[in-house]
């Protein structure tokens, strides 16, 4: 059917999750839409409040046509952000918008659980498969959407330099290098006992449970004291494809050993002290001096050897 264009009402929810239209938005569709007419029909609700077309409405009335080519849906208002995402899947959108979206879909979702009719048919979500739900309607990974909300959380104001100064990856990196410094500065300045908070000294102790051939997450010269035990050389599976001491040869094995060395050097104050557990292995009837070629590379580096 064919609706007058001054009838149709926009959806503020279009608005609200893609942001408002900008003549760039539409140049090319105006050329196209003024040459062949519009070619797809507007999907409207049956009080003309639009779903699907925001930009084909915004060319018709730049083009000031009269009349437009309509399908009515018959939508529930909580059901309209379903239709609108929908619609608006093959989209490119900005990391913002794809943000919008799924904080929309994990609201409609959690408030409707998950009933939806006319896309896909009735059928309830639990909620342990909202966010399954959530990237297949989106057309994107759970990846995607776990790292947009974790920077959101963080650090919202980088949302919108992704796709222009930084990728998605590079984002959710650096955010968890931030977060993580921050959890680091502030550990171990406070215990729970009997239920409450108890002050303790700002030089507690922080346990870094986590590889160190890069520490990013550990400022520069903040650390008093390292103890460390680390992988030796083809000597133990550890079960970590990978991992430091499953390396071929001696000589990278090293190599790794002194990336490790050198986030330690970085990360430790002038007073500091590392301790290190470090064996060898006996290879075609001779030991390697494994311990001794470290420890030359370590003082080679810097360190000062203090017993053996």
């Amino acid at each position: 059917m064919h609706v007058d264009v001054n009838k149709i009402k926009d959806n503020p929810l279009n608005v609200e999750v893609y942001g408002k239209i900008v003549p760039s938005d539409i140049d090319t569709l105006i050329e196209s839409i003024n040459q062949l007419g519009l070619l797809q029909p507007l999907i409207i609700t049956k009080n003309n409040t639009l779903i699907s077309g925001h930009r084909r409405l915004a060319c018709l009335r730049k083009l000031k046509i009269k009349k437009a080519e309509c399908i009515v849906k018959d939508i529930e208002d909580e059901e309209a952000i379903v239709f609108i995402i929908e619609s608006n899947r093959q989209r490119v959108k900005t990391a913002r918008q794809q943000l919008n979206e799924a904080t929309y879909l994990f609201e409609y979702y959690g408030n409707q659980q998950g009933k939806r009719n006319d896309l896909t048919g009735d059928y309830i979500i639990t909620s342990g498969k909202v966010r399954d739900k959530v990237a297949e309607d989106l057309g994107t990974s759970h990846n995607t959407i776990g790292r947009l909300l974790y920077i959101e959380e963080h650090y919202p104001t980088l949302i919108d330099e992704i796709g222009k100064e930084i990728t998605l990856n590079q984002a959710f990196k650096e955010v968890r290098q931030i977060v993580g410094k921050d959890k680091l500065s502030k550990a171990g300045k406070t215990y729970i006992k009997n239920g409450k908070i108890k002050k303790v000294q700002t030089n507690s102790y922080v346990i870094y449970n986590q590889s160190c051939e890069d520490m990013n997450q550990v400022a520069d010269r903040s650390v008093q004291f390292i103890f460390s035990s680390p992988p030796y050389h083809l000597i133990r599976d550890y079960g970590v494809p990978g991992c430091i001491g499953e390396d071929a040869s001696l000589d990278v094995y090293l190599d790794r050993m002194m990336k490790v060395m050198e986030e330690c050097w970085r990360v430790m104050r002038d007073d500091a002290t590392m301790f290190l557990v470090y064996g060898d292995k006996y290879q075609n009837g001779s030991m390697l001096m494994s311990p001794e070629r470290l420890i030359i590379k370590m003082i080679d580096y810097g360190f000062k050897l203090k017993n053996i």
